[in-house]
């Protein structure tokens, strides 16, 4: 079942890069032939797709679906949190994380199709320090790699900017973190990265925080301890296996929340990609079953 007309679609013509004008057109374009009824609204430099989502809230929508990338979308799904509006999802990002953790394809006219049919699901979102993420949060070198690949690098070459990222992010010093999760006593580790996952699967497919679910109602921390190339490697091949969690340079735990401070100065944390400024402290809680998505 079609639900169109009671659906808007919000564009972020920016989003993965690429010709404005293309993309906008390829989104009508598909639209039409999937007989869509509604609106296609776009994101400018001083509306957002958060402020739009808002709008179309008030005026009783039933589906926001949202073409853009992982950034784009968050910003719309953190709107839609317990509430009774379904979020379409058509990728159009250069890692698409949420789409891909979904098993949502990168077509547009594919994805598309998925996002207008009644077929939906209730997942768990995370939330840290106040900003909802889908798929991942996470603070040290994470994040390090997420700024280094912002701006010109990311438009030129796309998902490879992480890996050239994260190869010159190798000599990110550890930092040392003081752990607490569920309100139990904190544990204090020397690591590269802590990182917070409601979904499995990053850049490249690697599984960096196993075991990770968004219908478990729980959140998993993979906490990267490695300190030199070599320990990386052993990380890199267990992750290609499956099996990052077995390395004696990874720790893992399961939580509902956690309280991640940095015992020596302050650190970047990141959200599905959006990076945010140092701080000191990371509060980091699940919402379990707080979003409905259109599914494949």
């Amino acid at each position: 079942m079609n639900i169109s007309q009671n659906s808007v679609i919000i564009l972020n013509p920016i989003s993965g890069g690429g010709n404005k004008a293309d993309r906008l057109s390829a989104i009508k374009k598909a639209s039409l032939d999937l007989g869509f009824k509604g609106k296609i609204i776009l994101t400018t430099k001083n509306t957002s797709a958060h402020a739009l989502a808002k709008r179309e809230i008030k005026k009783g929508i039933k589906r926001i679906i949202v073409c853009g990338g992982d950034g784009t979308i968050l910003e719309v799904a953190g709107t839609l949190v317990n509430q009774k509006i379904s979020l379409g999802i058509v990728p159009l990002g250069t890692g698409n994380l949420f789409a891909r953790n979904l098993g949502i394809p990168l077509s547009i006219p594919e994805s598309l199709e998925i996002a207008l049919k009644n077929k939906t699901s209730k997942i768990d979102l995370g939330r840290a320090n106040g900003t909802y993420f889908a798929v991942i949060a996470g603070m040290g070198v994470d994040a390090h790699i997420m700024k280094k690949s912002e701006g010109d690098l990311k438009k030129k070459i796309g998902y490879l900017a992480y890996v050239v990222s994260a190869a010159r992010s190798l000599s990110y010093k550890n930092k040392t973190y003081k752990i607490s999760v569920d309100n139990n006593k904190p544990k204090v580790y020397h690591a590269k990265s802590v990182l917070i996952a409601n979904m499995d699967k990053i850049q490249g497919g690697l599984q960096i925080v196993p075991h990770a679910h968004p219908k478990s109602g729980s959140l998993k921390v993979g906490i990267i301890k490695a300190q030199n190339v070599g320990h990386f490697l052993d990380l890199f091949m267990n992750s290609a296996t499956r099996k990052v969690h077995e390395s004696k340079h990874y720790e893992l735990l399961t939580c509902k929340s956690a309280v991640i401070e940095v015992l020596d100065g302050k650190s970047l944390y990141e959200c599905d990609g959006t990076v945010f400024k140092q701080v000191r402290k990371l509060e980091v809680e699940v919402y379990p079953q707080s979003l409905i998505v259109a599914i494949p």
